[in-house]
C-alpha cells in the first residue's frame, strides 16, 4: 500500500473517531448547568446526531469508492455548522427555534443586524471566525446540484496520456485521483471538527464559561 492510500485510509480513520466525540460532547452539554434544559440542546442533540449519520455515511460511501455520493454531504455537514452557528447571531433564540421547529425557512428569519439567514450570509459571516468555511461553501455547493463537476468526474483518469479520453458510465466510476480524495476526506475532517467547536462552543455559554 503506497503512502498515499495510508494517508487516505488514515483520514477515514480519524472521521470514524467523531462519532464517539459528538456522543461525549452532548452528553456533557446535557450535563451542564445542573441538567437544566434549553432549546440550544434540543438543537444540538439534533445537530449531533444528524452530524454523525453524516460521518457514518461518508466513511461507508468512501470505502466503496463512491465519491460522487460522498461529496455532498461534506456540504450537509457544513449546513450543520451554519445553523447552530444562525443561533449566535439573533436576538432571541427561543423565537428562531420556534420559527426553524415549525418548518420555517431559516433564509426568512434576520438576525440581529435585521440581515436575512441565508447560508451564503452565515458562510461568510462565520468564514470571518474559521478562514475556509466560504471556500468550502462554494466548493461543496458545486456538488449538490447538477454542474460541471459531474461532468468532469465522467471523464475516467488517464494513466497513459497518449491514449484517448474515455467516457464512464456505471456504479463503479474512479473518477477522482487518490490526491483529490485526500482533499474530500479531508475537508470532511475539518468540518465536522467545526461542527464540533460551534457545538462546544454553547456548552461553555451554557457552563458560564463563554
Amino acid at each position: 500500500m503506497d503512502e498515499m492510500t495510508l494517508k487516505l485510509d488514515s483520514l477515514i480513520e480519524e472521521l470514524a473517531t467523531y462519532e464517539g466525540k459528538y456522543v461525549n460532547l452532548s452528553a456533557e452539554i446535557i450535563s451542564a448547568d445542573n441538567q437544566n434544559m434549553y432549546t440550544m440542546d434540543l438543537l444540538s442533540t439534533a445537530i449531533a446526531n444528524r452530524a454523525i449519520q453524516l460521518v457514518n455515511g461518508f466513511c461507508l460511501l468512501v470505502r466503496d469508492d463512491n465519491y460522487l455520493c460522498a461529496i455532498p454531504l461534506i456540504r450537509l455537514q457544513l449546513d450543520n455548522a451554519l445553523r447552530f452557528y444562525a443561533f449566535f447571531l439573533v436576538k432571541s433564540r427561543d423565537n428562531l427555534f420556534s420559527h426553524f421547529s415549525d418548518g420555517k425557512p431559516i433564509n426568512k428569519y434576520r438576525d440581529s443586524k435585521n440581515n436575512f439567514l441565508t447560508d451564503n450570509y452565515l458562510a461568510t459571516n462565520l468564514d470571518k471566525l474559521f478562514k475556509g468555511v466560504l471556500d468550502t461553501y462554494k466548493n461543496t455547493s458545486s456538488h449538490i446540484h447538477l454542474s460541471d463537476q459531474h461532468l468532469l468526474a465522467t471523464r475516467l483518469l488517464r494513466t497513459d496520456k497518449s491514449k484517448p479520453m474515455r467516457i464512464g458510465v456505471g456504479p463503479k466510476i474512479d473518477a477522482f485521483s487518490v490526491e483529490l480524495k485526500i482533499n474530500f476526506a479531508s475537508t470532511m475532517n475539518e468540518v465536522s471538527r467545526l461542527v464540533l467547536i460551534i457545538l462546544n462552543q454553547w456548552k461553555l455559554e451554557k457552563e458560564g464559561k463563554s
